[in-house]
């Protein structure tokens, strides 16, 4: 499997963002709900604790001791606006479970109907 790269500056270094088996096996483990419930419900960008520990499970390839404490306290003094860094992190997640699950999270249009 071969996931695409994403990278945030936080905690004052350039950090490559990762979602593999096990990152996506951890944040179920945190939020007791899989990766694919989490995007399926639709993802709110205002849930700081879901945002938080994506985003620390993206990390933990890089640094295994990590924990989510540290990664809010990275955010609070992050150098990227908040809402640029859940885009990026959000991008990734997505990226990555597609490619891990084989499956879409993208809305699917709806057809209109046939005009006569």
């Amino acid at each position: 499997m071969s996931l695409k790269t994403y990278s945030v500056k936080i905690g004052g270094t350039e950090r490559e963002l990762k979602y593999g088996v096990n990152a996506l096996a951890a944040i179920t483990q945190e939020l007791h709900k899989t990766p694919v419930e989490i995007l399926s419900a639709g993802f709110d960008v205002l849930d700081i604790m879901t945002v938080r520990i994506v985003l620390w499970a993206g990390l933990l390839h890089s640094a295994r001791k990590i924990t989510p404490e540290v990664v809010g306290d990275w955010m609070d003094r992050c150098e990227t606006p908040y809402t640029e860094l859940v885009e990026i992190v959000m991008s990734a997640f997505v990226d990555s479970c597609q490619s891990v699950y084989g499956i879409s999270f993208a809305e699917e249009e709806e057809e209109e109907p046939e005009k006569n």
